[in-house]
């Protein structure tokens, strides 16, 4: 490719209107389009409490972030705050450790924010599995 050729982009399910993508112009997804589309998988009847359990997880993390606006963490947080009622014991529980760690105010960025990657031991998992992930690791430029 030269240089005034387009490079393509990756299409992303946000990017998509009615199953026609641009692909020469990226456009810019929000915040409130992310947290809609992450909504939309709690409403599924294919997804289990174990699912649930990891969007709410996720969208608790994404309240902390400081792309997220200040009406979509109010949002996140009556989301959560709902739960805190569910039928589902486990779900229950999320809905209340979560809508808790959100009240805690500037201590929840502390407690949310990204964690680092865990360092990997060949005592841990075997010197052969070791080996094979630190290469590959090495090959996508991860570690």
């Amino acid at each position: 490719m030269d240089e005034d050729t387009p490079k393509p982009v990756c299409p992303s399910p946000l990017s998509m209107s009615h199953g026609l993508m641009s692909i020469m112009r990226p456009s810019q997804i929000t915040d409130a389009e992310i947290l809609d589309l992450i909504i939309s998988i709690l409403d599924s009847p294919y997804a289990n409490f174990l699912i649930r359990q990891f969007v709410l997880a996720g969208i608790t993390k994404m309240s902390s972030r400081p792309t997220t606006s200040p009406a979509q963490q109010e949002r996140i947080a009556t989301l959560i705050a709902g739960y805190s009622t569910n039928p589902d014991l486990e779900i229950q529980q999320r809905g209340v450790e979560f809508s808790n760690l959100l009240a805690l105010g500037d201590l929840k960025s502390g407690v949310l924010e990204r964690m680092p990657a865990p360092e990997l031991k060949a005592t841990v998992m075997g010197y052969g599995w070791f080996q094979i992930i630190q290469t590959a690791f090495q090959l996508f430029n991860v570690a």
